[in-house]
């Protein structure tokens, strides 16, 4: 059976795109840069804020160091102003913490905010640890923080999963030996990483890992 489960946070839960493009706005403004539309913002994040900066911050001369120190403080302020959780997320969750699977969080977003958005949106109680940058791990695509979390409950890596957009998620699953889901509603990039299985929702997402059936493995046969 399935015994546990790490998601990312961005694209994957939650749909802060919205927020992030206005940090990153304020402060591309406070340089006297022009300000981006949010489909350009999507697809320099999932590397973590300092990439995100300097990415944002391409083709100025404006210090990266300082566009990190005034990004980070904007996008602490609002947070949560439009950030909302996926359909099905809540409910998935709470079906998953039932059938008694481990559920984590690691995000390349600092630890504190990506704690601060959960908690605003009422979904932190439903995870065993939440796990960004500053944790004393490193960013995704390195495995550790996975492993960790294997390692706390003493889970077989057959059933363990990572759920994630973007190709940083799906690179630290691979390099953990995990079990793959692309979260196909995000807006993260696959480049050239692949997957184990694809899911259109977290419904679909929730089904699957939860679903039992005789003599296979609690999500079933993967599929792409």
């Amino acid at each position: 059976m399935t015994e546990i489960a790490v998601f990312d946070l961005d694209g994957t839960l939650i749909d802060s795109m919205l927020d992030i493009a206005s940090a990153v706005n304020r402060m591309r403004e406070s340089f006297g840069l022009p300000v981006m539309a949010p489909e350009e913002i999507a697809p320099l994040t999932g590397n973590g804020v300092v990439m995100l900066v300097t990415r944002a911050l391409k083709g100025s001369d404006a210090s990266v160091e300082e566009g990190v120190r005034r990004q980070s403080s904007f996008y602490a302020e609002n947070p949560v102003e439009a950030t909302v959780l996926y359909p099905g997320v809540r409910e998935g969750l709470e079906i998953m913490k039932s059938k008694g699977i481990h559920l984590a969080v690691v995000t390349n977003k600092q630890t504190p905010i990506a704690r601060k958005i959960l908690e605003t949106l009422g979904a932190a109680s439903f995870f065993d640890e939440i796990w960004g940058g500053g944790s004393g791990f490193p960013l995704k695509p390195d495995p550790a923080a996975l492993l960790a979390f294997q390692k706390q409950y003493g889970a077989a890596k057959e059933n363990c999963w990572m759920l994630g957009d973007h190709y940083t998620d799906l690179g630290a699953g691979r390099a953990a030996g995990f079990n793959r889901g692309f979260a196909r509603w995000g807006y993260g990039e696959l480049r050239t990483e692949t997957f184990d299985r694809e899911f259109d929702s977290f419904e679909a997402f929730t089904a699957a890992v939860t679903e039992v059936k005789e003599g296979s493995r609690s999500y079933g046969t993967l599929g792409k």
